[in-house]
């Protein structure tokens, strides 16, 4: 796992001005929601994801109800023996807000995470998608 080293302790990360609210570069974001999406998909895949494509287009603002700050990319995952992860092609390509990040005491890693609210939309949404395919309808 990738770990973002700007800030190594809790009281340096105070001092240093790098605290729990700061914004995270696109660069860091990307690294640590990479981590994220191949360790949460990895069960699907017989434990090994590639990660295909991950573009970060933003970092946006930090949101109190997703504990975090919310990562837009164009993703696409795929298990390493070339089958595709099913439940992510309605979102495979999109701009989307893939993961959250923020940072994580005592260390102040950046981690990333789907937070509870973020997961309830998000199947909330596959089921439409798949109600939608079953009665014929386009995405």
């Amino acid at each position: 796992m990738r770990v973002h080293t700007g800030c190594c302790f809790a009281a340096a990360a105070l001092l240093a001005g790098c605290g729990f609210y700061e914004k995270p570069s696109a660069a860091d974001a990307a690294e640590a929601v990479e981590s994220f999406l191949a360790a949460a998909y990895a069960r699907d895949c017989g434990g090994r994801v590639e990660v295909r494509r991950l573009t970060v287009s933003r970092v946006g603002e930090y949101r109190a109800d997703y504990d975090g700050f919310p990562v837009f990319a164009a993703v696409e995952l795929g298990c390493a023996d070339g089958t595709a992860l099913p439940h992510l092609a309605a979102r495979s390509g999109r701009d989307d807000v893939v993961a959250v990040v923020k940072r994580a005491p005592p260390l102040m890693r950046l981690t990333a995470f789907l937070p509870p609210r973020l997961r309830t939309e998000r199947e909330r949404d596959e089921t439409r998608v798949e109600a939608a395919e079953t009665r014929g309808m386009p995405r």
